[in-house]
């Protein structure tokens, strides 16, 4: 099967150390920002907010994992 082909991602590279980093990073920072948004108290903008980071973080690792 060739990458085009894995449109759910069921093969998986291998990551040189600088992605891998790379990957952590986004995703340590995003854990920090819902951290901090998760003090700011319980609303729909909270949550929409949140919800918005998270996808952030899912596209940034995309884009490093490709």
């Amino acid at each position: 099967m060739s990458q085009s082909q894995d449109r759910v991602g069921q093969n998986y590279r291998v990551l040189d150390s600088e992605q891998s980093d790379k990957m952590y990073r986004v995703k340590e920072m995003g854990q920090e920002l819902l951290d901090f948004i998760d003090t700011l108290g319980v609303s729909p903008e909270t949550e929409r907010a949140k919800s918005r980071v998270e996808e952030a973080v899912m596209w940034s690792v995309k884009h490093i994992t490709n």
